[in-house]
């Protein structure tokens, strides 16, 4: 399914999103930017669009994609909450500061949008209408209706597989540009060598 095969089939998304977070910068020059915030989105945009980039389109994925923002920012906020019943288990039923409620809730509305892209999918494809680009997620429910697959996979099991690849995407990744601007704003020899390398290659 991750094969080189099927990451360059979706080469087209990836580069649209790059090319509008790049114009971004570049209208921005002059002016403050939150990196981390703009990377988040970056990233985010990326990662839905290899997922169902050629599933969702216009208003209704950005709409989405907002969506989405907000319930990763808010489990992001909630796995970096200290929790009581981390410490002493005997009192997790008691849910004392709501962790698990909160957790639930979010998980619900990760379901819920899972749930209309799949059913949006398979209405399409029901329907005969073609994809002008291949993602992920037309590549899940195709193995998900192969009868030669040894393990075939659920919707349970692809909407699992949806969630962590934007949850353990984004956040992580956007912090990781983040701190290597910040380390690398510090040390102006290595800006200097990239700015050239920039130059050179680029």
């Amino acid at each position: 399914m991750f094969n080189v095969s099927t990451v360059d089939s979706v080469y087209a998304l990836r580069r649209r999103e790059l090319r509008q977070s790049i114009n971004y910068f570049y209208n921005q020059a002059g002016s403050p930017v939150n990196v981390g915030e703009q990377m988040f989105l970056t990233v985010l945009n990326v990662i839905t669009s290899m997922l169902w980039g050629g599933t969702v389109k216009g208003e209704e994925r950005a709409s989405l994609e907002a969506e989405f923002r907000y319930v990763v920012t808010e489990m992001a906020a909630l796995c970096s909450i200290p929790n009581l019943s981390d410490f002493y288990p005997g009192l997790s039923w008691f849910d004392f500061q709501g962790v698990t409620k909160k957790m639930k809730v979010l998980a619900k509305r990760f379901d819920e949008i899972f749930e209309s892209i799949i059913d949006q999918k398979q209405k399409l494809d029901r329907n005969g209408v073609g994809q002008e680009s291949k993602d992920f997620l037309q590549v899940l429910l195709k193995l998900k209706d192969e009868a030669d697959v040894k393990i075939p996979l659920t919707i349970t099991e692809i909407k699992a597989l949806l969630m962590d690849m934007i949850v353990g995407g984004t956040d992580t990744t956007a912090n990781t540009v983040e701190f290597a601007m910040a380390e690398i704003m510090h040390k102006p020899n290595v800006m200097r060598k990239l700015q050239q390398e920039l130059d050179t290659v680029v």
